[in-house]
């Protein structure tokens, strides 16, 4: 039972109560919730209290508070569904969070009533907010440094293939040229014939020099973990080291950034050089992005002569191209540490086209700073 004496002690306490009739008529309203509102007891007592304040006219609540009356249990209103309560904003315009109690009492007789107490958690619930943010970051941090960990044991893997491949190559020329020595040393006579050995010679420690150029570059996948690039920046990049700038690409490409291990630079490089010499008439490359289902496409695309049907595939497997140290193959092994796949899906005689299949963690878009056109030589 509470006396008048308590309610005069309720009128002083921080949390906002308000005290109701089984017809959810208004019998209390504290001066906690005057501050909160700006309404006064005597422009909300005896009205309807739910009528008032649709927020607590939900189901969710409404139906609840018989239970207080008939059964005298009480009732608890979590600020995580019901924040707003008695809707109250703060000082600075922002809205209280709230959590609530809906208690039994009597006034001075056997009917009960309805006591709802009321507390501002708002710092509290912004300060849960930031743990469960900074929870959130950790664990994507967490997430991405497992999937990079990963990434780099695959890469290691694979550098170790690569390595292998690499070296038995560079026996292989060396052993070459090595034949070549011999010939020009001992039995060669005519000065065409050994100024053409000379010029095999040349060509073997040329592969070899490539040999150990593509190994130095392969260190970096046992090194670097993947990291997000900005394409944008990676393409600017591959058009000064191959000196082809008719490169042209869609505005989906301008904050694109991809999860790849280390090379992407030179994988761009060895596309952009591919069509510059293998595409014969290329006049342009064309890069693109678009999505499809739960994956990003990337295209590279060029107008040459493109590549036969029955070349599609070969083109992929081991061995070391013409003109670039860093072949499709390598190309495909190395975007496949972080999930990656690619084909060629162009038209023989209307040019070559790479599809980049990008999974949907590994692809995102975000604001870098602008990155100035290159300019082509005078």
């Amino acid at each position: 039972m509470i006396s008048t004496e308590c309610l005069a002690l309720l009128d002083m306490l921080p949390s906002g109560i308000v005290i109701i009739r089984k017809d959810f008529s208004i019998l209390f309203w504290n001066r906690c919730l005057e501050e909160w509102t700006g309404i006064k007891k005597g422009e909300i007592l005896e009205k309807n209290l739910l009528l008032e304040f649709p927020t607590l006219n939900q189901p969710t609540v409404a139906t609840r508070l018989p239970q207080v009356f008939d059964g005298e249990t009480p009732v608890y209103l979590s600020s995580k569904f019901h924040p707003h309560l008695i809707p109250a904003l703060l000082p600075d315009g922002i809205s209280r969070v709230q959590r609530g109690a809906v208690l039994p009492v009597r006034l001075g007789g056997d009917e009960v009533h309805a006591m709802l107490v009321i507390e501002d958690v708002t710092d509290l619930s912004h300060q849960i907010t930031g743990f469960q943010n900074m929870r959130d970051i950790a664990r994507r941090e967490l997430a991405e440094r497992k999937k990079a960990e990963e990434a780099l044991q695959i890469a290691n893997a694979k550098l170790s293939l690569f390595s292998v491949i690499t070296l038995q190559d560079i026996r292989n020329q060396l052993t070459a040229a090595r034949g070549y020595n011999y010939l020009l040393s001992h039995s060669l006579n005519d000065i065409t014939e050994i100024q053409s050995t000379a010029g095999k010679i040349d060509r073997q420690l040329s592969l070899i020099e490539k040999y150990i150029s593509l190994m130095l570059d392969f260190e970096q996948l046992g090194k670097e973990p993947p990291q997000w690039y900005y394409l944008r920046q990676v393409i600017k990049q591959a058009m000064v080291q191959v000196q082809f700038f008719q490169v042209t690409s869609g505005p989906e490409i301008e904050d694109l950034r991809i999860y790849c291990p280390p090379l992407l630079e030179h994988i761009f490089a060895n596309f952009l050089e591919n069509a510059k010499w293998h595409g014969k008439t290329t006049t342009q490359v064309r890069i693109s992005f678009s999505t499809r289902e739960d994956t990003g496409i990337l295209t590279v695309g060029d107008d040459g002569v493109g590549i036969p049907a029955e070349d599609k595939e070969r083109i992929f497997r081991e061995g070391l191209g013409t003109k670039t140290k860093l072949t499709l193959y390598h190309t495909r092994e190395v975007f496949a540490i972080t999930g990656i796949s690619i084909r060629e899906t162009g038209v023989t005689g209307k040019g070559a086209r790479f599809e980049i299949v990008i999974p949907k963690d590994g692809y995102r878009f975000m604001r870098a700073l602008p990155v100035e056109k290159p300019q082509e030589p005078e």
